[in-house]
């Protein structure tokens, strides 16, 4: 049957959940990892390609290679083609919980990105950078216009599972980070008073894949496992991001 933890998930305009503990996402030993809605279909792809493991009832492992390793669930826009896997004008939520592993190479390691290869180029991207040992979380609007750039960032250990989060409200022009379902600096209370306040952005399409585990570029291997991956078109509010890590978490304590 699979693994059916997270019935208490935030439901409500989720258009994108994966998850390698669930026989309806991926089954072990195949190379394809199936959205549960939306229709959103992913591949292995690399010299060497991910491996699945059991880890906390099921991962996808990433080796930290330079070997083209990722899985890629495609989405690029083009003239004629617009994903709902990119933020566009609309308010948007991006929500993975990860792993990285402590002998991962003293370079930085892509998590889970659509575009925004480097600060200045549009499109979303969680990474972590190995040096500074910190989570970065960031998105940007329009291409070379620092001021449609958004950034948090969260020092964390490996060896240990996250949630990360990313929120771009539309309404309020805020851009929300948190780790865990709540902000490191301070605690759920703290929350509403920590965002980094945006210029309203352009429209945010990328046209680049959606990919898990390097940059759209193929550098930045990531070395770690990546569980479960969702995508909202709208802005979780912190309440709604400590409700999922309240009914996720647990499978990882």
């Amino acid at each position: 049957m699979g693994y059916t933890c997270g019935t208490e998930v935030v439901r409500n305009d989720l258009i994108f959940y994966v998850d390698a503990a669930n026989h309806k996402s991926y089954v072990s030993d195949s190379t394809i990892v199936n959205s549960f809605m939306g229709g959103y279909s992913g591949s292995f792809q690399g010299s060497t390609l991910p491996t699945f493991t059991t880890s906390s009832l099921g991962s996808w492992e990433f080796s930290g290679n330079v070997n083209n390793q990722k899985i890629n669930f495609n989405e690029t826009a083009t003239s004629t083609f617009t994903s709902s896997l990119d933020p566009q004008l609309n308010s948007f939520t991006a929500n993975i919980f990860f792993k990285i592993d402590p002998n991962a190479p003293n370079t930085s390691g892509v998590i889970f990105s659509k575009g925004n290869k480097s600060s200045n180029r549009v499109g979303w991207l969680m990474y972590y950078n190995k040096p500074q040992g910190t989570l970065y979380i960031r998105c940007c609007g329009e291409e070379l216009n620092s001021n449609q750039r958004s950034s948090r960032s969260y020092s964390i250990d490996t060896d240990r599972v996250y949630m990360a989060t990313l929120v771009i409200d539309r309404e309020q022009n805020k851009f929300f980070g948190y780790l865990d379902g709540k902000n490191p600096s301070g605690g759920f209370a703290s929350m509403l008073e920590s965002p980094e306040y945006i210029t309203p952005f352009g429209s945010i399409i990328a046209p680049k894949p959606l990919l898990m585990g390097t940059r759209d570029d193929n550098s930045l291997p990531l070395k770690g496992n990546i569980y479960l991956a969702q995508i909202y078109n709208r802005a979780l509010s912190p309440k709604e991001v400590l409700k999922n890590y309240n009914a996720l978490g647990g499978r990882f304590n």
